[in-house]
């Protein structure tokens, strides 16, 4: 049965009040209304792809990860620690990575049936600790409503279920060795949609009291004491760092003791702080770029020409600044890019759609673009330019048979250099945090 079949049957079969009692179980189950202000918002529909797209995501995650463990790639990624946080002296060589012992996600739009990269992230993602329960419920509740054996989804690769996904996720963030506390840390975790998730992963390392005492905290509340790391009054052996670098160079002064265990005791963290700036947005610049890939990195031309294909033209916007008149030269980036509607402007580490001009609404004129890009701060440096994708559409059901077109992304959560399930994002509006109509959304291939 092809998908679009599915997808045109469950919303033929869809019921608010049916998903609004399934919901309800899945918020109990995984603390999805632990911030009431920000629930943590879970899609009507589910994503559902043709089952040959499998491959090509598979395929897009072995290429993509695996440049990140390039040793030159890494060497250029870590010139681009701020000094704030790595001060004259202190900034590592390289940010290093070992692609098969890591967990992180590829965020990807379509054009046609093409995967194109919008975002990477090497660190974990939001929702990583829910999807594998996500996937296993929602499965369930497709079978209850199209009827038991009607779907046939593949909720994770081959060989794994959500036993053994959260059982390795226990492992990356505990270890393997005696661990008596962990620390979930973010900046103020009480307001983040995210803090239900960090409830859940609580709960799964305590494991009813089997595991390691967790705490959730914020940066603030952090002290060394003897060397060792004192986390809302627990002393802890590890640190799941979730502040992410724009939060973290915003609240520097105020987070001081945070940054102290980056230099005196950085083995506390789960995941090195400093990936961030391996994936930022300056990657999609590099793995647009075929000559860097190739000259540089030392990759061969057919696996630099793969990567392109899959990574939207993007270059640093101070490639187009003309120091000489002190303003853009829109007409080089024409030339490049198309029109003012056809790109996309990103700094390069923030997060959640935060600070870009998207063409079509932000900046659909050349006009326009040269009016907002011409007052940016603190500079053109910052910020990538990079080609629209526009965003893939899908019915999305309202109820009594009727559907409203709604855009999609695909998330590619990656672990241990291996692609093991895959998530949505479903919203209204032209990128996916524009409105606050968006959700969270398993994806299934059928």
């Amino acid at each position: 049965m092809r998908h679009v079949d599915i997808l045109h049957d469950y919303i033929e079969r869809f019921r608010p009040d049916r998903f609004h009692l399934f919901l309800q179980r899945l918020a109990e189950e995984f603390c999805l209304m632990a911030q009431p202000r920000r629930p943590i918002p879970v899609a009507r529909a589910p994503v559902l792809l043709p089952r040959d797209c499998l491959e090509h995501c598979k395929k897009a995650a072995r290429l993509l990860w695996g440049v990140l463990g390039n040793e030159a790639y890494q060497r250029r990624a870590a010139a681009h620690i701020p000094r704030q946080i790595a001060p004259e002296g202190r900034r590592p060589n390289r940010i290093a990575l070992d692609p098969g012992c890591t967990i992180g996600c590829l965020d990807f739009h379509l054009q046609g049936d093409r995967l194109k990269l919008i975002e990477m992230m090497a660190l974990p993602p939001g929702m990583v600790g829910i999807f594998p329960g996500l996937l296993a419920r929602y499965r369930e509740f497709l079978e209850e409503t199209l009827g038991s054996g009607t779907v046939d989804p593949i909720v994770f690769m081959e060989g794994w279920d959500r036993h053994r996904a959260e059982q390795r996720l226990l492992e990356h963030i505990a270890g393997k060795g005696k661990v008596d506390a962990v620390a979930i840390v973010d900046w103020e975790p009480h307001s983040q949609i995210t803090y239900g998730e960090f409830l859940y992963s609580k709960r799964l390392i305590e494991g009813g009291g089997q595991g390691p005492r967790c705490v959730v905290a914020d940066p603030r509340e952090v002290a060394l004491k003897g060397g060792r790391p004192w986390v809302g009054g627990l002393p802890v052996d590890r640190i799941l760092n979730r502040v992410t670098m724009a939060d973290w160079l915003l609240h520097i002064e105020e987070i001081g003791e945070y940054g102290r265990l980056l230099f005196e005791c950085p083995e506390v963290f789960v995941y090195d702080p400093y990936l961030w700036f391996l994936a930022d947005k300056r990657a999609l610049v590099l793995l647009s770029d075929p000559e860097t890939l190739s000259s540089s990195m030392g990759l061969d031309l057919q696996t630099a020409a793969e990567i392109t294909e899959l990574v939207p033209l993007a270059r640093m916007l101070d490639d187009f600044y003309d120091a000489r008149t002190g303003s853009f030269d829109l007409e080089t980036l024409g030339g490049c890019f198309g029109s003012a509607a056809d790109i996309v402007v990103k700094p390069v580490s923030s997060h959640a759609s935060k600070g870009i001009l998207y063409g079509p609404c932000h900046c659909a004129t050349e006009a326009a673009l040269a009016e907002r890009i011409g007052r940016m701060r603190p500079g053109p440096g910052d910020y990538i330019v990079m080609k629209r994708i526009p965003p893939p559409e899908m019915p999305y059901p309202t109820g009594r048979g009727e559907a409203e077109p709604w855009k999609f992304d695909i998330r590619i959560y990656i672990m241990d250099g291996e692609m093991v399930w895959a998530g949505g994002r479903i919203y209204l509006g032209e990128y996916t945090n524009q409105l606050p109509c968006r959700y969270f959304a398993p994806l299934f291939f059928v």
